[in-house]
């Protein structure tokens, strides 16, 4: 349990979201969690930009962002259906440079890993 300091909840939107998909959720946090959310180019404040074509891609690019998140202190991690997988992915690239997971990770809106549907889906 993390008592007495801050921790940083880094948020994965959905396909489509962006850094505002998730806006009036830190106005429900106590000050002790400061909310960040990431976004993937073409969305947002990154509209601009050319989109990522593969999963690989858009991990590197959350993780891009998240480095200096990840290195203030201990954080917690949130995704949301693409958000979710694209946050399981993010979780074993961390495993793969040996750099320390989050204390929480959670994900809504996405089957788990190695789930398979009982109707198959067309």
């Amino acid at each position: 349990m993390i008592e007495n300091s801050c921790i940083n909840l880094i948020a994965i939107p959905f396909a489509g979201g962006d850094r505002f998909s998730y806006r009036t959720f830190q106005s429900y946090l106590g000050d002790h969690i400061k909310w960040h959310t990431l976004e993937l180019p073409g969305r947002g404040s990154r509209k601009q930009e050319k989109l990522a074509e593969t999963f690989e891609e858009m991990v590197e690019f959350l993780f891009a962002q998240a480095e200096p998140i990840m290195a203030d202190g201990p954080f917690a991690l949130f995704g949301h259906s693409m958000g979710a997988i694209l946050g399981y992915q993010f979780v074993h690239e961390l495993h793969k440079r040996n750099i320390p997971g989050p204390v929480f990770a959670f994900f809504s809106g996405a089957g788990a890993p190695g789930f398979k549907p009982r109707i198959p889906i067309a």
